[in-house]
């Protein structure tokens, strides 16, 4: 299924550029890029506040983390962001247009 996706995405993106100046084509592409890596930080943190959650539930965090295919030194690294981020009540971050 991300293959397909990753396909049609593909797919799209050429349009774009084909459709377009160069010049156009690199803001448009350049703003896209934008946006995916401000989703990114917004699933990675959800991603993290998940992990911590179900650490907290099942009391395992190796288990926990190998269930998503992580090692116990990255799924260390992610709950104790996690914590922190809750501790200080940083909130997810959620781009620019909500500042």
């Amino acid at each position: 299924m991300m293959d397909l996706y990753l396909t049609q995405l593909h797919g799209t993106l050429k349009e774009c550029v084909d459709a377009y100046e160069p010049l156009v084509a690199l803001e448009r592409l350049n703003k896209i890029d934008h946006q995916l890596r401000e989703k990114l930080k917004l699933t990675s943190y959800m991603r993290r506040h998940a992990l911590l959650d179900a650490v907290q539930a099942e009391g395992n965090q190796a288990r926990v983390g190998r269930t998503i295919g992580l090692s116990r030194q990255r799924a260390h690294d992610m709950v104790e962001r996690a914590q922190f981020e809750r501790l200080h009540k940083i909130e997810p971050p959620l781009g620019e247009s909500a500042v």
